[in-house]
């Protein structure tokens, strides 16, 4: 290799405090932020997946980590590409893999007092989503380079030395340290080498990468899954006369079949095919005796603490390369100990070879499992409402806020809530390019909201911050107290969302509310409608793009303002930011008529006719009368100088005089004009 490896993480499993092991001699182990998981994959096996919302490595600084020559390769399969999102890199853009919006490597390095150098960008598009690529940046003090799948994609002289910073190396969040640009996908096999390696070496470890996930599945062909009747990965926590039906699919996920030995009849601890491995207390040892499998031509048998069933095919039978198999396992019931949580479940497999060989295959797999309380009483005596009203601003732009009140139904019992009791708060949000009309926000707009216990009333007041988890097409909160405590028969919780941004849609959105693990009761959801609207009712105000209506009964904000009818006043009239450029007080009704005159009398305008009487004299006459002698304003069209005649006639009509003052003002006199006219009274 034309340089040695200075880091190798596998990214294939976790210890038991969530850090991954470098393979190296370095020991360059890294530390986890958020919840990574160790998820199965086809092409190698398992890998890390990263949620992209707080789940990241840290290493600390190690004179290993600072290189000025550098190779750095990694595995990628992004679930979203939007805006920026760190791969892998030391703050000071020391040897720094971004990717870009539009699905592309940004590869960045200090040099000099340049401290934003880099490589070209990769075009966009050369990452794509829910497909794994393999990334390389090189540099070797001459020229930066990018590799994508061992192909050259950008390459960029280095006019500089290399300056590396003493800093922390930071895998799957913004690389210039900061808690953002969190990267959301899997990720395997992540590699430093201290010089710049040949594109031959980059594929050497690609193919080696790749040969490892091949063994993988050869040393592992046999893949499971465990669900319920509704095809979820759950258990119920039940009492002990209800049982459950699971089904555990069996999976020949290799390239060649699979034989299982004729073992015998009955299946035992000593003598099985498969064991279904569970952590002590999973399952329910009232229910344990009951547990059968109701697939014919298999027997099963358990374990007496109930960690373990074993289960035996009948005779020998082959399982074709792809084939699946299903069993149904009945009489399965979870103890209900450990409340609502979640549990891994391993599948162990004996007694199998590839057929034409006679190597016995050994091995096993995992899967998660969630253990769901359906033990105690129904319908949790909890009311869930909004305090302040349930509509949001439904613009886009506008921060909303919205107050959820949890309360105890029950006029004289109080409810006991235990640490590991939680309301899970969780809405639909909706992703760019789709139309989710009952989503709640954009999902870009998720990272800005936030949750919080604003007030508590006649319980304990000490409550754990609300943890938040985005999930894609949804984002929840996660409220628990901090002390076992009660909710008194008169109390309440209450739950504040802020910085809520509505999408522009008009209509409903759900909030979901979770109750788990509430002494005595199952878990239970409770619905509440958001209501979507440009229009906002609060404390008897009404906001038209605004949410805080101030001390206006109707505040109209923003954009034009139509009215097709008659509107009518009972009080002043404003116009003006303050009022200055008119103002009408009494309270009688106003009526205003406007108008245009033309030289020979004709009118444009309702509520008045004209009159031409004699050369540059025009009576208007209003219809209906003012009650009072009107205001009337004018102005001129021409050289003209409209004056109202002080004398109002009989019925009402006003008399304006055209006087020409402009060619021969000495004269004085009168002649046809066109000219406007604003008439007001009431």
């Amino acid at each position: 290799m034309s340089g040695n490896l200075v880091l190798h993480w596998n990214l294939d499993r976790l210890e038991a405090d969530n850090s991954v092991l470098d393979e190296t001699d370095n020991h360059l182990n890294g530390t986890s932020a958020g919840n990574p998981q160790v998820v199965p994959d086809e092409k190698f096996g398992s890998c890390l997946y990263f949620d992209g919302d707080g789940d990241s490595f840290t290493v600390p600084d190690n004179a290993a980590l600072r290189l000025t020559n550098y190779t750095v390769e990694v595995w990628i399969k992004p679930e979203e590409i939007s805006g920026w999102r760190g791969i892998v890199g030391k703050p000071g853009r020391n040897y720094n893999i971004w990717m870009g919006g539009s699905g592309y490597i940004h590869h960045r390095f200090k040099e000099g007092t340049n401290w934003n150098s880099g490589a070209p960008d990769t075009e966009s598009g050369s990452i794509t989503t829910n497909k794994w690529h393999h990334v390389a940046i090189t540099n070797d003090g001459q020229m930066a380079r990018t590799y994508i799948n061992g192909i050259q994609k950008a390459e960029g002289a280095v006019s500089g030395e290399l300056v590396v910073e003493n800093r922390s190396l930071i895998v799957g969040r913004q690389l210039d340290d900061r808690q953002q640009d969190y990267y959301k996908g899997r990720m395997a096999h992540l590699r430093l080498y201290d010089n710049a390696l040949t594109p031959e070496e980059i594929k050497r470890d690609m193919a080696q990468d790749e040969s490892a996930a091949s063994a993988f599945v050869r040393s592992h062909p046999i893949d499971f899954e465990l669900y319920n009747q509704d095809n979820h990965h759950v258990l119920f926590i039940g009492d002990s006369t209800q049982s459950q039906t699971l089904f555990l699919d069996i999976h020949n996920s290799s390239g060649q079949d699979i034989v299982l030995k004729d073992i015998g009849q009955a299946a035992s601890s000593d003598n099985h095919h498969f064991e279904l491995r569970f952590r002590p207390e999973t399952l329910s040892s009232a229910n344990l005796a009951q547990i059968n499998v109701a697939t014919t031509g298999w027997s099963l048998d358990r374990q007496a603490d109930g960690t373990a069933l074993y289960l035996l095919h009948q005779g020998s039978t082959t399982l074709n390369a792809g084939q699946k198999v299903t069993l149904q396992l009945t009489g399965m019931n979870a103890d209900g100990r450990g409340g609502t949580r979640g549990t891994r479940v391993e599948l162990v497999y004996k007694n199998l070879h590839y057929a034409g060989e006679t190597s016995s295959l050994n091995g096993s797999r995992l899967q998660y499992l969630d253990i769901v309380n359906h033990q105690g009483r129904r319908n949790i005596p909890l009311h869930v409402g909004f305090v302040g009203g349930n509509t949001v601003l439904s613009d886009s732009s506008t921060p909303n806020t919205l107050k959820l009140r949890i309360a105890n139904l029950s006029r004289d019992v109080g409810l006991a809530l235990r640490q590991d009791s939680r309301f899970r708060i969780s809405f639909d949000v909706q992703e760019s390019g789709e139309t989710r009309e009952w989503a709640l926000m954009a999902y870009s707009d998720v990272n800005g909201v936030s949750l919080r216990v604003a007030q508590t009333h006649s319980v304990s007041s000490n409550w754990a911050e609300p943890h938040k988890t985005n999930l894609g097409q949804t984002v929840e909160w996660t409220v628990t107290p901090s002390e076992d405590t009660t909710l008194e028969a008169d109390g309440y919780i209450t739950l504040e969302l802020r910085d809520l941004v509505a999408l522009s849609s008009i209509g409903d959105a759900n909030i979901y509310i979770n109750f788990e693990n509430i002494p005595g009761y199952q878990d239970e959801q409770m619905t509440v409608v958001v209501n979507k609207s440009p229009l906002l009712y609060s404390n008897n105000k009404v906001g038209i793009g605004t949410d805080t209506p101030g001390g206006y009964k109707l505040n109209v904000k923003g954009g034009n303002t139509r009215l097709g009818g008659t509107l009518e006043v009972e009080g002043d009239i404003k116009l003006g930011d303050n009022a200055d450029l008119f103002a009408w007080a009494t309270q009688q009704k106003v009526r205003i008529v406007m108008g245009t005159v033309e030289r020979d009398g004709t009118y444009q305008g309702t509520g008045f006719t004209c009159e031409r009487i004699s050369e540059g004299r025009y009576r208007l006459k209003f219809t209906p009368p003012f009650s009072q002698d009107p205001i009337v304003l004018t102005g001129p069209g021409e050289k003209v100088m409209p004056i109202v005649y002080p004398r109002v006639w009989q019925d009402g009509s006003t008399l304006i005089y055209c006087r020409n003052l402009y060619e021969n003002p000495i004269e004085d006199r009168a002649t046809d004009a066109r000219f406007y006219f604003l008439a007001i009274g009431s």
